[in-house]
């Protein structure tokens, strides 16, 4: 049943993106005028459903829930505590130094798309997905003859 949903997001994914692309080329050709009043009336609607949604949420457990992409069933939840806010003594300035640096070293070619430097506590779970999406792409990419194109030039 994921696969079927994952298929059919993909699906429609794959319909609206092109137009979108085109749309935006339209108006870079041809300006429209914004209304930053409405813009801003919908980013603010936006921002609170947001919030409303993650106060439910953390309301209706006590903990923070993610679906993660091992479960061998889809939507499988795990639940991770609360976070307090307080930093690990992974959380320090020196991770993102270290992680150009790192990334600086793979070479050419071999860098990948993302990587992981801030953790509160779910720094295993991210880099988890990476990897599955990073397979992921690989594999569609692939599938359309593009592959080539998850090589970065730098």
């Amino acid at each position: 049943m994921c696969d079927l949903a994952a298929f059919g997001s993909a699906t429609i994914l794959a319909i609206v993106t092109p137009l979108i692309g085109r749309d935006s080329l339209v108006r870079l050709g041809n300006p429209v005028p914004i209304s930053f009043d409405k813009a801003t009336l919908v980013a603010v609607l936006g921002l609170i459903v947001n919030l409303v949604t993650a106060y439910l949420r953390v309301l209706a457990s006590g903990k923070f829930a993610q679906q993660t992409l091992d479960s061998p069933k889809c939507g499988t939840i795990h639940e991770w505590p609360v976070w307090d806010g307080k930093a690990t003594p992974q959380q320090r300035p020196e991770r993102i130094a270290e992680a150009v640096t790192g990334l600086l070293d793979i070479p050419f070619g071999q860098r990948p798309f993302s990587t992981v430097v801030g953790y509160v506590g779910v720094g295993p779970v991210i880099e988890r997905y990476n990897d599955v999406l990073h397979d992921l792409t690989l594999n569609t990419w692939t599938n359309f003859g593009i592959e080539h194109m998850l090589y970065l030039n730098v």
